[in-house]
């Protein structure tokens, strides 16, 4: 059981990833100066995330063929970004690096052998300064197969460089479409829009402007707050061996959904990088039948709704040991 545990432990976080934490608001801060947001990447410099993903939901899991209903799933994974040599144009390719990774299932913890999920997402990507990426490499094969289009559990470096920027300076309520890793692929068309938002009030006022309202705690130091609202409409027809169809092949199953969300995040963009940020996510699929079942088994419709809250938070830059400590 555990085995076919930790097989599903990465695919639930992307195809499974608001509350207001009650933020004070008031009436917008003065527009700022136009500015151009871009990512800055100091080779050597390590940057740890920690991603919070907590899922809930019902959809198949432990190779069950109908769905499950998971109440509190929460998974929390230590990502390291270290920019290696910078090129001309700023920008850099990156080592990724899962430094840990821990699970829960309905507050029960679960083990996950980290050699695992290091083999797969551990790889270096090319980032343009506007948060682009350029080209990737490294990590081993899914050990699973991913029943979502274009949704890839190798593709979590996204989370951690979330928006796209323009070339071009950009200031309060300005939007831009973006492509993101987060979500697409061949036969999917997600689209990724970005939206710079006012300043959070320094003093309390009552309000019912949506817009000075913060669904994560706003940092100490100078940022630029940035919204952002997705969408994927979902169409797929597979084979018996729930592997897309390819030409003339025999269709078995068809899926059919949306996955849809937004997120709200805090750049510094002196540092050029983001600090902390929350993705609200949610995922409606239907899965049918199409002519006669391989065996008893298999249901003639499955419907999967997940929803799920990931947390991104920059931490320290070094994590200090008690090896390190005593040496």
């Amino acid at each position: 059981m555990h085995l076919r545990f930790r097989t599903c432990v990465l695919p639930l976080l992307i195809a499974a990833c608001g509350w207001c934490s009650g933020t004070a608001e008031s009436a917008p801060a003065a527009p700022a100066a136009p500015t151009v947001l871009a990512y800055k990447f100091t080779p050597g410099e390590a940057l740890r995330y920690k991603l919070t993903a907590r899922v809930s939901g019902s959809m198949p899991m432990f190779q069950s063929p109908t769905p499950i209903q998971i109440n509190d799933f929460v998974v929390s994974i230590v990502y390291t970004a270290t920019p290696k040599t910078a090129q001309p144009d700023g920008s850099a390719d990156v080592d990724l690096a899962i430094e840990s990774a821990d699970v829960e299932l309905e507050k029960v913890p679960f083990p996950v052998p980290l050699e695992q999920a290091q083999q797969v997402l551990n790889q270096t990507i090319t980032l343009a300064t506007t948060g682009a990426v350029v080209a990737n490499k490294g990590g081993a094969p899914m050990p699973f197969s991913v029943s979502i289009p274009g949704v890839d559990p190798k593709r979590l470096y996204a989370l951690l460089f979330p928006i796209v920027f323009q070339k071009e300076a950009v200031s309060v309520k300005d939007s831009w479409l973006f492509k993101s890793e987060f979500l697409g692929g061949e036969g999917t068309a997600p689209k990724f829009t970005a939206t710079v938002l006012p300043d959070l009030p320094a003093t309390p006022v009552k309000s019912d402007d949506a817009s000075t309202k913060s669904a994560v705690d706003a940092p100490s130091g100078p940022t630029v707050r940035i919204g952002e609202k997705f969408g994927m409409d979902i169409s797929q027809k597979i084979d018996s061996n729930k592997k897309p169809v390819v030409g003339a092949a025999k269709v078995y199953r068809s899926r059919k959904g949306r996955i849809e969300g937004d997120g709200e995040f805090f750049f510094d963009a002196t540092a050029g990088r983001f600090v902390n940020g929350i993705v609200n996510l949610t995922a409606k699929i239907q899965d049918d039948l199409v002519g006669k079942a391989r065996d008893k088994d298999d249901p003639k419709q499955v419907l999967s709704k997940v929803k799920a809250k990931v947390y991104i938070k920059l931490l320290p830059a070094t994590l200090v040991t008690d090896a390190q400590t005593k040496g």
